[in-house]
């Protein structure tokens, strides 16, 4: 009775009391009538947390019950500490989240108004070629028209990655042929080519359908892509593009795998990993030799 008294007393004094009295009430109501981690808490801030622990006992023919109550204040108060750093934490992961596809939209919307006058810059640059004048004015003007080009072809860059990044990209499914797709990607890259003295082959497995339905542009965006780093970064030899046919899945569609293969510098294998991260080169130095923004590949 002294014993039942005391534990009446200790559990009016907590703070989560008519918790522990429906939690007793359960307990009795149990089959087993065992209770592990049941918290009795005490003081509002929290002065300290007990852990109470229940199981029915016999010891020499006597029935009763074995009460444990062990100091958990400690890890009551980190356990308590963790959730709300977990809440603060995803509230500001939505935040970031509505941050970032507030600077992709912008980033989108940006780039394309930046790619019209750009536009204008290229192409009377391209009409000043053709008019009279002297050596020095022709190299000012075609230093215009290829930096426009280089600035162009960045723009586009971030245009369709920030498209990518803010779920804008709509994929089309029209029919077209393999081989047209990888001629169409080597005569836009050919005097790239040329100019290295590079040569651009392509190998189509036999039983790989000519034929196909899929999103053409963006196929041959990402040939393009591949095949242009092949070509940066490669002085002598060639650049070849094969396709393989990998099955059929469940659904009746064909796997096809695109594969660039290229006599340049090549990888560190422990810079792999680099390769399709976003504004990255596998080496910060390639930046300033061979140029870009680090995007095509995250594109691709």
């Amino acid at each position: 009775m002294i014993i039942a008294e005391a534990m009446q007393k200790l559990r009016d004094k907590a703070v989560n009391k008519d918790e522990i009295i429906k939690e007793g009430i359960r307990l009795f109501s149990l089959p087993g009538q065992k209770i592990n981690y049941w918290k009795w808490i005490f003081g509002d801030p929290v002065t300290y947390v007990l852990s109470v622990s229940c199981v029915p006992t016999i010891s020499q023919n006597i029935k009763g019950r074995l009460w444990v109550f062990a100091d958990a204040t400690f890890q009551h108060l980190a356990n308590e500490q963790l959730l709300e750093l977990n809440t603060e934490l995803a509230e500001k992961r939505i935040i970031a989240e509505e941050q970032n596809k507030a600077k992709s939209d912008f980033l989108a919307n940006m780039s394309h108004e930046i790619r019209t006058p750009m536009n204008g810059v290229i192409g009377m640059a391209s009409l000043l070629v053709n008019t009279e004048l002297s050596e020095e004015q022709m190299d000012y003007v075609e230093t215009i028209r290829i930096s426009g080009e280089a600035l162009i072809a960045i723009i586009n860059d971030i245009l369709d990655f920030s498209k990518i990044e803010s779920g804008k990209i709509e994929l089309e499914s029209k029919p077209f042929y393999i081989n047209n797709v990888i001629e169409e990607t080597y005569d836009l890259l050919s005097v790239n080519a040329n100019e290295k003295g590079l040569d651009l082959l392509y190998y189509i497995e036999p039983d790989v359908p000519l034929e196909n339905k899929a999103d053409i542009t963006r196929l041959r965006q990402i040939i393009l892509n591949l095949v242009n780093n092949g070509i940066k970064f490669t002085a002598k030899g060639e650049i070849q593009v094969s396709v393989k046919n990998g099955g059929i899945d469940e659904q009746g569609f064909y796997n096809l795998e695109f594969s660039v293969r290229d006599t340049g510098i090549g990888i560190p294998q422990d810079k792999y990993y680099k390769l399709f991260e976003n504004f990255s080169q596998v080496d910060s130095s390639t930046t300033r030799k061979y140029g870009g923004t680090g995007l095509g590949l995250a594109i691709s």
